[in-house]
């Protein structure tokens, strides 16, 4: 989103030192800058002015700076402490494990928080970009899973490492990805760290995840797949239906495309 300036008043220092430390577009909190000392009283007096503008509640951006999602996620990360992030299949691309880039405005997958808990100013913002809270809670400690960095100009944001984005992307068949593009997607997976990985499947309360990470991981004959200690893995018991009208892979019991239907 564009934000308008007319930059219309003599830089105070107070000001002046507010603008330096500011990271190029993002979102700067209410609540963060009460912290340093700008009151409610002058943050208006500068938005008034023109030279900061308003989000919604609580939030606050430099004039004339286009924010878009990783800029407004940044302040949820890093001053309000909350332990969202970007993660499933946006987080494996964004690390370059997709088969190719699509060009299409695709959903931005976010994890690790309700999307009621996040102030309204962003869910606004997830509105306008496509951005989707996964609500699923499947990985124990969700607070403490391993995470990657990504870089944009002067700020960073966290996102899934591919360990914990590829249980994620899982999680998410068959209703926001198709088990054919995370067949494709994971064929790329074969720098996996499997003792992160591990840890992360004894901790998975998804059956479902947990039958889908191994058999897929066999499928393309990952050399760490050979590595993971299978009998400390909950794979719980009963069919799980992956697939509809598809047919069972009787080791991992799951209902699966048959083989010449996986990349359609």
């Amino acid at each position: 989103m564009a934000l308008k300036s007319t930059m219309g008043i003599h830089r105070d220092p107070k000001l002046n030192k507010l603008l330096k430390i500011w990271q190029t577009s993002t979102v700067m909190t209410a609540e963060t800058l009460k912290n340093m000392d700008y009151s409610y009283q002058l943050l208006d007096k500068y938005k008034k002015s023109n030279w900061l503008s308003s989000l919604g509640s609580g939030a606050y951006a430099i004039a004339g700076q286009e924010i878009h999602w990783p800029g407004a996620l940044y302040p949820l990360q890093k001053e309000l402490n909350l332990p969202v992030r970007v993660g499933g299949l946006t987080a494996l691309e964004m690390s370059g494990f997709a088969h190719y880039i699509r060009t299409d405005k695709q959903e931005i997958h976010l994890f690790g928080v309700e999307r009621k808990k996040l102030p309204l100013w962003f869910r606004n913002i997830m509105e306008e970009e496509n951005l989707l809270i996964i609500g699923t809670n499947f990985l124990n400690n969700a607070e403490t899973v391993p995470l990657s960095i990504k870089e944009y100009g002067n700020f960073s944001i966290n996102i899934s490492a591919p360990e914990t984005a590829y249980l994620e992307m899982l999680s998410t068949i068959p209703g926001k990805i198709s088990f054919s593009e995370a067949l494709e997607v994971s064929e790329n997976l074969t720098t996996i760290r499997f003792s992160i990985l591990q840890k992360l499947l004894e901790s998975s309360t998804s059956i479902k995840v947990n039958r889908l990470a191994l058999y897929l991981a066999e499928y393309h004959h990952h050399d760490w797949f050979g590595k993971l200690q299978v009998g400390k893995i909950n794979l719980g018991k009963g069919k799980r239906v992956i697939q509809e009208k598809g047919r069972l892979d009787t080791k991992y019991n799951i209902t699966v495309p048959y083989q010449n239907e996986a990349f359609l």
